[in-house]
């Protein structure tokens, strides 16, 4: 499956490259992670998962979820294994420091599908989640667009803002999500280095 990147904004890259900074906190899967500036979120070996960062740039506090599976299965149900749940989750969480759903913003990366690499491919600026979605397939679909899907449905359902998705593709992704501006630091073996 080859990646779908979207992203809107221009490419800013990090704020004091040299500055030494701790390290960030690792999202396993089936976990969660909120906070604000000047943390940073973490996960590592991203593959057919998700992951979904939602934030608030205007107050500087955001987090991070690591979802493995589409839809709550009897041993997933209830459980932040789930993309919908997990979704819900972050959404109160923020909300709860105080954030308004009419600022956040998500971005969306991972969903790839690892034994296989023909998919779909395309880029673009301001496309909705649910128009993504559709895009992606049904039941037959790898479990890594599933996973896609799925987010892309509820984050539309919640009217969460769709900043920037990093999906598909055969290669697995590590990304590092700096609270203060948002930022997320992309590294796959397929395309390198990049910003969303």
């Amino acid at each position: 499956m080859t990646p779908i990147t979207i992203r809107q904004g221009a490419h800013r890259g990090p704020r004091n490259p040299s500055a030494v900074e701790p390290p960030p906190r690792t999202v396993r899967t089936g976990e969660l992670a909120v906070g604000g500036a000047p943390e940073r979120l973490a996960i590592f070996g991203l593959g057919s998962c998700v992951a979904i960062f939602i934030g608030d740039a205007s107050m500087r506090l955001g987090g991070l979820a690591h979802a493995s599976v589409p839809a709550a299965v009897r041993r997933s149900r209830g459980t932040r294994r789930c993309v919908p749940f997990a979704i819900h989750e972050l959404v109160e969480e923020l909300e709860a420091l105080g954030c308004s759903r009419k600022r956040l913003g998500a971005k969306l990366v991972g969903g790839a599908h690892l034994l296989h690499s023909r998919g779909l491919r395309a880029s673009g600026e301001g496309a909705s989640a649910s128009a993504w979605a559709g895009k992606l397939g049904g039941r037959g679909a790898p479990l890594g667009a599933r996973n896609v899907a799925a987010a892309l449905l509820c984050l539309g359902r919640k009217g969460i803002r769709l900043d920037a998705v990093d999906v598909g593709g055969s290669a697995s992704r590590c990304l590092v999500v700096n609270l203060d501006d948002g930022l997320v630091h992309l590294r796959s073996s397929s395309s390198g280095e990049r910003f969303l």
